[in-house]
């Protein structure tokens, strides 16, 4: 959606050498899914230092099942390296959630 996608297209990085890399695949064998893709990720110097995904919250403020459901399979990732992971939603002005393994 254009709320979705407009939140991606407005992430930039924190790093001056920093890149971002939209939709960066995980293997994620065991787990919901065999992979996920984050929506972004910011690489400095060939590595991912930060991972953003982008959806909804539901009245708690939490982010919905998919979601929170993706977050879980990516921090499984044999590749997942320990970065945080920042879930901006979309339909909530409360700012990001910050994810740490």
């Amino acid at each position: 959606g254009v709320a979705h996608q407009s939140t991606i297209n407005g992430i930039e990085p924190t790093n001056t050498s920093g890149e971002i890399i939209n939709e960066f695949k995980y293997e994620t064998p065991g787990s919901t899914k065999n992979y996920r893709y984050a929506d972004a990720v910011e690489v400095v110097d060939g590595k991912v230092t930060k991972i953003y995904q982008v959806g909804k919250v539901n009245k708690n403020g939490l982010p919905v099942l998919r979601e929170s459901q993706a977050i879980a399979d990516i921090m499984s990732s044999p590749s997942y390296n320990g970065a945080p992971i920042y879930f901006l939603p979309y339909n909530s002005d409360i700012g990001p959630i910050i994810y740490t393994y």
